[in-house]
């Protein structure tokens, strides 16, 4: 049993060691604390350790695999506070921009995008957090240009998150509708590259199916810490957490983006 678990769970089939390994649990659960206080940023918190620890090419489905599980949990736990009526505005223009996205990815260079977005929501961010607790509303055709420019985006490098998140900020004041309306897009949109990452391969790997054997329970318990968290805290804390989260990941985005 033991020869068993260490051939095909050991460093030999992850690919990494056992600290790196313990690095990138700590990682991943404490990125889905804050997904699970907030519906999003599991990936800014997670993965800039993540990618030093593992190649990015395993970073990616990896998050990606714990992305759906804990979009699943939160719906299926949340599901009456969805907003359906914000889904039908922004998800038909994020599918648009996810193809388009698509047909972009061999034509349009990363780096100017990933500079445009990070300093788009850095400030945006800034100016959120900078206003108090007072919540600003957004029109519903901020749905067009956010779910369009988010969809292709995620489609060309997994990076809009964020966007999302700015319109459903914009239109839910209840944290427990924002929370569930979130982590409900960012589950469609993560089902989506999953047809992606299984048809390319990606998804198959054996450092991945054997990775994510040790993350899923780390993600879980990430979530389940951040649920527990999220009836304990003040609603403003929550959205000074959310606006400090993407102001952090902005930055990191934009630094990556300069450097690179």
């Amino acid at each position: 049993m033991w020869d068993f678990l260490v051939s095909h769970l050991g460093s030999a089939a992850t690919g990494i060691d056992t600290g790196a390994l313990l690095v990138a649990g700590l990682a991943l659960m404490g990125g889905y604390v804050i997904f699970g206080m907030t519906g999003f940023g599991s990936a800014i918190v997670a993965m800039p350790l993540l990618t030093q620890v593992m190649p990015l090419h395993s970073a990616v489905p990896i998050m990606l695999v714990c992305d759906m599980i804990s979009g699943l949990l939160l719906g299926a736990t949340s599901r009456s506070n969805v907003q359906m009526s914000e889904l039908r505005r922004i998800v038909p223009w994020m599918l648009l921009g996810m193809l388009a996205g698509l047909g972009l990815l061999m034509y349009v260079p990363e780096r100017p995008l990933l500079i445009v977005l990070g300093v788009g929501v850095l400030l945006y961010s800034l100016w959120r957090l900078r206003g108090g607790d007072a919540f600003r509303q957004l029109g519903p055709r901020w749905a067009i240009p956010l779910g369009f420019s988010g969809g292709g985006l995620t489609a060309m490098f997994g990076t809009g998150g964020p966007l999302y998140t700015i319109y459903l900020a914009g239109r839910l004041e209840d944290r427990n509708a924002l929370r569930a309306t979130v982590s409900t897009l960012i589950m469609l949109t993560g089902l989506t590259r999953l047809v992606m990452f299984a048809v390319t391969g990606l998804l198959l790997q054996p450092a991945v199916l054997a990775l994510s054997v040790w993350m899923v329970p780390c993600c879980l318990l990430g979530v389940r810490a951040g649920s527990w968290l999220r009836h304990r805290v003040p609603a403003a804390y929550i959205f000074r957490m959310l606006w400090t989260v993407l102001i952090v990941g902005s930055a990191s985005l934009l630094a990556k983006a300069l450097a690179g």
